[in-house]
């Protein structure tokens, strides 16, 4: 599928490689309303970009989903393994990344980073004066920087957007879709509580 530029063909990776200390389970499987996490994130990315994939540490838990699963290839180096490993699996096409415990992530907010006008390598939200590096397209041009800071244990992805030249789109509240919660991350058992009591 090409991406919102028209020019290049566009991926799509759900990560869900993450431990999950702080929720105590599995947060790509918790569900709202009755849909586990990563199935609504597959089924939105899925209208802009194919193949979609999931990064993981092991296929088992998520065979059900009916996309492939990809074993991370750098197990406890974090979501720039993850991203490394997405780069690395799906043919040298630009993809984008989202983390597996943002529910409220929209069609409209893909599409608006997907088509933003960039030639940067990596393009990422940026919400509230908050960066998100785990919504954004990444392209292959990133893999030498990834790979320098992997074997260096550099795991920040603010440092590798950094490195990058990684272009920041702004998500505010004059966009049409905007909502406070567009990029809320549900980390542990309290948010899960709020969102099941919203």
């Amino acid at each position: 599928m090409l991406n919102g530029k028209g020019s290049r063909p566009l991926a799509g990776a759900v990560l869900a490689g993450g431990r999950s200390r702080r929720m105590g389970r599995d947060k790509a499987l918790l569900t709202l309303g009755g849909v586990p996490l990563v199935r609504l994130l597959l089924e939105r990315l899925r209208r802009h970009a194919d193949p979609v994939v999931i990064i993981a540490a092991s296929a088992e838990s998520y065979g059900e989903f009916g996309v492939p699963v990809l074993g991370d290839l750098h197990p406890g180096c974090g979501p720039l393994g993850g991203i490394h490993t997405a780069l690395r699996s799906l043919d040298a096409r630009e993809t984008f990344i989202l983390p597996c415990d943002t529910p409220f992530v929209s069609d409209e907010l893909i599409a608006y980073i997907a088509a933003f006008p960039t030639d940067a390598p990596a393009r990422v939200a940026r919400m509230d004066d908050r960066l998100h590096p785990l919504c954004g397209v990444y392209s292959p041009a990133c893999l030498p920087a990834i790979e320098e800071a992997l074997a260096a244990g550099r795991l920040v992805l603010r440092e590798l957007l950094a490195a990058v030249g990684a272009a920041t789109i702004p998500v505010t509240p004059d966009l049409p879709f905007y909502h406070g919660r567009l990029l809320a991350n549900l980390n542990d058992p309290a948010a899960l509580s709020a969102l099941d009591s919203a």
